[in-house]
C-alpha cells in the first residue's frame, strides 16, 4: 500500500512489538509523555510526543529507551502545546 520493497516492509513489521513496548515503558515511566504513533508517509518515522519539554530534553528521554541506532534515526520528538 505504501510502495516499499518487501524487505523494508518486513523490517517495519518486525519493529511493531518493540514500538508497543516503547509506548508502554514511556507511559509507565515518563510523566511528560503525551503519545506515540507511526507515520508511513511521506517518510516512515516513529513520532514520540511530550508535553512541557523542549526537543533537547525529549531526545535525552528517548535515548534512555532506544539503543539501536537504526531505530533511533527513525524517531522524531514532537512537542505538544497546551492551549488554555
Amino acid at each position: 500500500m505504501v510502495g516499499i520493497p518487501l524487505n523494508e516492509a518486513l523490517q517495519r513489521l518486525s519493529w511493531q512489538e518493540w514500538i508497543g513496548q516503547l509506548r508502554y515503558e514511556l507511559e509507565k515511566n515518563e510523566e511528560k509523555f503525551a503519545g506515540l504513533w507511526v507515520e508511513h508517509e511521506p517518510e516512515y518515522k516513529i513520532v514520540v510526543a511530550f508535553a512541557r519539554f523542549n526537543e533537547e530534553e525529549a531526545i535525552k528521554v528517548i535515548t534512555k529507551y532506544v539503543q539501536e541506532k537504526k531505530i533511533h534515526l527513525l524517531i522524531r520528538p514532537y512537542m505538544v502545546q497546551r492551549s488554555l
